[in-house]
């Protein structure tokens, strides 16, 4: 019985800070430094964000990802992002990652899928493998979907929208997979800074507005900062661009409450230096 509690107990802190049935908190560092605000990246980042920025990758990329929800080491989680465009058919991508402790466990591979429509809209999908083991309940299976859009506005103005799980699947004792609904506006000035806006929403859930911003303040050096209304939360981190196709990025988010969330991600990305610049539309 006190397993349980325990269980419940995590459960509900991890959801006052974003954590929900099915869906990976290791999204990437880029993700927690800019608050969430990354429905219109670009690249790997978006393998857990919006699939659509996949369409953007021009060589093998890799990000392995590592999140502790408000500093409690039983709110882990590990991911492993990779994606591998092709010469014709878009981009595919992979994602794993493994959640929580032995009283409750959630495990995601996920197979993602991004292509470029002409030159100014992109789509793409993710199939999830859900595998979540609940001590005194058992082990439950269950598949999720992730759908997701984006778009050139006009010059300098992206547009993304993702929706996830749009059919909600029942976990555990009436609980279900969130359906999620996100779309924003990022804008770039210049190729070393984008600002992104976006908004997103639960079904069962509150409205939540989000603000993030990249900045390449050097060659070596990316500074990012960002703040999200619910729950209302600061954030900030940075990416250390070690050569010219391996990063080491770290990002924190700070609720009054809840206390501190961390994360670091090691990244490869591929291709030539001039297609990534040319073909990205954020900031990576």
């Amino acid at each position: 019985m006190k397993s349980i509690c325990i269980v419940f107990l995590l459960i509900g802190i991890s959801s006052a800070s974003y954590a929900q049935f099915g869906e990976t908190q290791a999204k990437g560092a880029y993700s927690l430094a800019l608050a969430g605000a990354d429905v219109n990246a670009t690249h790997i980042y978006s393998l857990f964000s919006n699939q659509a920025g996949l369409a953007q990758s021009d060589g093998l990329e890799v990000m392995v990802t590592g999140v502790q929800l408000n500093s409690i080491v039983e709110l882990s989680d590990l991911s492993l992002g990779i994606a591998f465009p092709t010469q014709s058919y878009g981009t595919f991508g992979l994602g794993i990652s493994n959640y929580g402790f032995a009283e409750f466990n959630e495990q995601i591979i996920g197979l993602g899928y991004g292509r470029q429509l002409g030159s100014l809209i992109a789509i793409g999908a993710k199939l999830n493998l859900v595998s979540t083991s609940i001590q005194s309940f058992g082990r439950t299976n269950y598949g999720t979907v992730e759908i997701g859009i984006q778009s050139q506005v006009v010059s300098k103005v992206s547009f993304g929208f993702h929706l996830q799980s749009p059919v909600a699947v029942t976990v555990v004792n009436n609980q279900t997979t969130p359906t999620k609904l996100s779309a924003g506006l990022s804008y770039l000035p210049t190729d070393r800074l984008s600002v992104t806006v976006e908004g997103s929403k639960y079904i069962d859930g509150e409205f939540t507005a989000s603000l993030g911003i990249d900045y390449r303040i050097i060659d070596i050096l990316s500074l990012r900062v960002g703040a999200a209304t619910l729950p209302g939360t600061f954030s900030a981190g940075m990416a250390l661009h070690l050569r010219e196709l391996y990063r080491v990025e770290l990002g924190f988010s700070f609720h009054q409450v809840l206390g501190m969330t961390p994360g670091i991600s090691i990244v490869y990305q591929g291709g030539s230096k001039t297609q990534n610049k040319s073909k990205s539309r954020t900031r990576n």
